[in-house]
């Protein structure tokens, strides 16, 4: 297992549907445009940036600007990658369905330190686990001593079989982080209990 996975500098991941692979690996895609949350990147932090079951490498955030979906304008649709301001909302609607131009997104800018080549599957991500995230689940489900919100959300990824099925379960996409954060905590616990 290569040492970057135990880089606790790199605290927070930036998840991104496979359709963006070509344009995060090229660099045409240099922002993401996100719905605003508790816990968000700051400028300077270092991020790894996962797309469609990969980490593809290790980005520095530098620049997180809060802004309504309406104000949108030529800057983004370059730094994102498309071709159109109609194109990018388009985008963003499939990602967020019922978003209004009042709507407060984050502009998150950030910047490539280091390219995996190739990418990182997700297992790996797990703390070179072999085990996938459903098994995981599961495995914590029967030998851990959960909180009820961590029972709710392994419970919810043992039956669904994917972080983004068990966030859409527990209320929607914006759920994926809280799901990775208690997922590596019971990686880190069954590790521990050498169960893993």
């Amino acid at each position: 297992m290569k040492k970057y996975f135990n880089y606790h500098s790199v605290p927070i991941s930036l998840y991104f549907s496979r359709k963006y692979y070509e344009k995060l690996r090229s660099e045409a895609k240099k922002i993401t445009i996100r719905m605003v949350s508790k816990r968000l990147p700051k400028p300077g932090d270092l991020v790894y940036i996962v797309c469609g079951g990969l980490i593809l490498g290790i980005a520095r955030v530098t620049s997180v600007v809060i802004k309504s979906l309406g104000s949108l304008g030529n800057y983004e649709v370059k730094e994102e990658g498309f071709n159109s301001l109609e194109e990018l909302l388009e985008a963003i609607k499939g990602h967020y369905p019922g978003i209004k131009e009042d709507t407060l997104v984050v502009v998150i800018r950030f910047e490539w330190e280091k390219k995996f080549d190739p990418p990182v599957s997700e297992t790996e991500y797990f703390r070179g686990t072999k085990y996938t995230p459903k098994q995981i689940a599961k495995i914590a489900l029967e030998n851990l001593n959960l909180s009820e919100m961590e029972r709710e959300v392994l419970i919810a990824l043992s039956e669904e079989g994917s972080i983004r099925a068990a966030a859409k379960r527990l209320g929607g996409l914006e759920k994926r982080d809280s799901v990775r954060r208690i997922l590596k905590r019971a990686v880190k616990q069954l590790k521990e209990k050498e169960i893993i």
